[in-house]
């Protein structure tokens, strides 16, 4: 089974506000999208035969995409490296099951758990995902001879509610321009509209082909950001926590790997916070010296919910860097089998 079928892909269009990100790689004819589509194709071919139905159903998801991602980058991860690994097995005393078990001969066996971490709440993805799906309703504009630049755009209506109103008022709004002036002064017009639902802040400017029917999208630029404070090691931390005492105590120990699919990204402070002064023993695929390190922060690693857990990976990996993204491996100074540790990071290195 392949992930994505070979067939001939001839558009060339980007990926749209809302768009499943397994239907823009499957439809784009774009170069780097059939790089990422090979890269996956030939991971997925790694993927345990039984298992693939599912995971291919996974990735087709919107909402299951990233997760299934992470899931076949990490089993690539330590299949590279000569592992072998079973998917979602059983444990002991509880239904609930891990993403992994990974063993290497008779010397190494133990559970990954691999987890997207995220520094948004649920509340604000939803939030996003609707900003979104105004911008791909925009795009519907057909034969729009304007670029529309979203400057500000506030949702004020939980329930659904129809975009059409904005629309009409942009198909009105634009007949009152003057469009040769406007494209021979690279002038900008604003417009605004608000109603109940909704308040948004447009700029619009002609596009030099115009004349080219059904271009799409008419949405050119996403001006608006919203400001925010960010937890990004507290979400680290939170969801290590849930995954050590998600499972009760097991026979064999625990290796988690977390996503850091942060909007504001990933920085080496956040490690400090979550590690503390642990972080003296981080070891990357980017030699550093990190003995000089030092944090006040308590490290995850001081709580007994960590006693089954091996070691932690954190990672910043996405579809277009796959092959130089940076990864930490941080061992557990209180995991009781030393033995066990050295081996397996004598494998991973």
């Amino acid at each position: 089974m392949l992930l994505f079928p070979d067939k001939i892909r001839t558009d060339y269009t980007y990926a749209r506000p809302n768009e499943r990100i397994y239907t823009f790689l499957n439809r784009s004819g774009l170069e780097e999208s059939g790089l990422v589509r090979k890269k996956l194709n030939a991971w997925f071919g790694h993927y345990p035969e039984p298992e693939q139905n599912e995971l291919k159903k996974r990735m087709q998801s919107k909402e299951h995409f990233s997760d299934a991602f992470f899931e076949l980058y990490m089993h690539e991860f330590f299949y590279d490296k000569g592992f072998q690994l079973s998917v979602h097995p059983q444990l002991e005393s509880t239904g609930k099951r891990p993403d992994f078990w990974v063993t290497k001969g008779k010397e190494l066996s133990f559970y990954l758990e691999a987890k997207v971490v995220h520094d948004v709440s649920d509340c604000e993805r939803e939030y996003k995902e609707k900003q979104d799906k105004i911008a791909d309703e925009l795009n519907n504009l057909a034969n729009f001879p304007w670029w529309i630049a979203i400057q500000q755009l506030q949702i004020k209506n939980e329930s659904s509610f129809s975009v059409k109103p904005v629309i009409k008022k942009i198909q009105e709004t634009v007949k009152t321009f003057d469009y040769l002036q406007m494209l021979e002064l690279t002038t900008r017009e604003s417009l605004s509209f608000e109603d109940e639902n909704v308040q948004i802040e447009l700029a619009l400017w002609p596009r030099v082909s115009s004349r080219i029917e059904g271009i799409n999208p008419a949405v050119g630029v996403f001006d608006y950001f919203d400001a925010k404070f960010v937890n990004t090691s507290g979400a680290l931390s939170k969801a290590i926590e849930e995954k050590a005492r998600r499972y009760g105590k097991q026979k064999f120990p625990f290796v988690i790997a977390l996503n850091c699919k942060s909007p504001h990204h990933f920085t080496f402070f956040d490690l400090e916070q979550v590690l503390g002064p642990d972080i003296k023993h981080t070891r990357s695929n980017n030699p550093m010296n990190l003995t000089d390190r030092a944090s006040n922060a308590k490290g995850i690693f001081s709580h007994h919910f960590m006693d089954q857990v091996a070691a932690l990976i954190f990672t910043w990996v996405t579809l277009y860097h796959q092959d130089d993204e940076l990864w930490y491996w941080c061992e557990n100074p209180n995991f009781g089998d030393k033995n066990f540790q050295e081996y397996l990071i004598n494998q991973i290195f």
